[in-house]
């Protein structure tokens, strides 16, 4: 949700006033190259970008409710590693999804700290 409160006016508008191949044509009109900027920022947010979210989700929810496994991390690599997911491996893999995790959503949120941050500020 931060992710997008925070990209959802600063990336249309860095396409639109940042050097891209867009900016280049100085004879584009301008609700063309704003057509432009959105357009690229529905691709960027589009649904190749929630793909990923999903191939886990549809791995998990396989191996949990067709395999029994268990719902973590670990068990999406259980076709590639087999029983070792249930080792050294499976906990590294687990703790190291989680910290990733938590790294992106302080990262998220700080985004939206400053943000709000700097609107209060400009208010």
């Amino acid at each position: 949700g931060v992710g997008l409160f925070f990209f959802a006016v600063a990336e249309p508008m860095w396409h639109y006033i940042g050097p891209n191949r867009y900016t280049r044509d100085k004879y584009m009109p301008d609700n063309e190259l704003a057509q432009w900027a959105i357009n690229l920022t529905f691709f960027h947010w589009g649904i190749h970008g929630w793909v990923v979210y999903a191939m886990v989700a549809v791995i998990m929810g396989f191996l949990s409710f067709r395999k029994g496994m268990p719902m973590t991390m670990k068990s999406c690599f259980y076709p590639l590693i087999g029983d070792r997911i249930y080792g050294w491996l499976g906990d590294f893999i687990d703790v190291f999804s989680i910290l990733t995790t938590l790294f992106g959503v302080c990262t998220s949120l700080g985004l939206g700290t400053m943000q709000l941050n700097k609107g209060l500020h400009f208010l």
